[in-house]
């Protein structure tokens, strides 16, 4: 059987996943700065220009693919959970446990994103994954309605 051949975007996704895990050790003392990015570099040996083109804007590339990497967690663990006969406010709650649980192991990592998405300069970006990861939880409900729930 012959493989799928990968795409372009399939190898720079790889390389910022396995940039991210190697990069995790290094953010919990040096942040998420381009010398966690550079240590990350280091460790898994990737070609410089795939490292570039998996992370064009530095560590700050990582630490976005970070954040959506535990909205991913959260829809994945949702998926497992038996939600038949909750309401919706009791899913909405399991769907932000199994966010918050999801990241738990990686605290220190969760609490630098956190500092640096408070910088000014990266404001927009932290409310936009924000916003990002409230679209996460109503999807993962299935409720695709738009109305003041949404908003709130």
């Amino acid at each position: 059987m012959q493989e799928k051949r990968k795409s372009e975007a399939d190898h720079i996704t790889a390389a910022r996943q396995e940039l991210l895990r190697a990069c995790l050790p290094h953010v919990v003392f040096d942040g998420w700065t381009d010398a966690a990015l550079a240590a990350a570099h280091a460790d898994c040996k990737l070609d410089p220009s795939l490292a570039h083109a998996a992370c064009p804007r530095g560590a700050i590339a990582l630490a976005v693919a970070f954040h959506k990497a535990g909205d991913d967690l959260m829809l994945e663990a949702y998926k497992k959970e038996a939600i038949e006969n909750l309401r919706i406010r009791d899913k909405v709650q399991l769907a932000i446990k199994l966010r918050l649980e999801g990241m738990a192991r990686d605290r220190d990592a969760v609490r630098k994103a956190a500092a640096l998405f408070a910088l000014p300069h990266n404001a927009a970006e932290g409310a936009q994954l924000i916003w990002g990861t409230a679209d996460a939880v109503w999807a993962c409900l299935g409720d695709e309605t738009t109305d003041v729930n949404w908003y709130t």
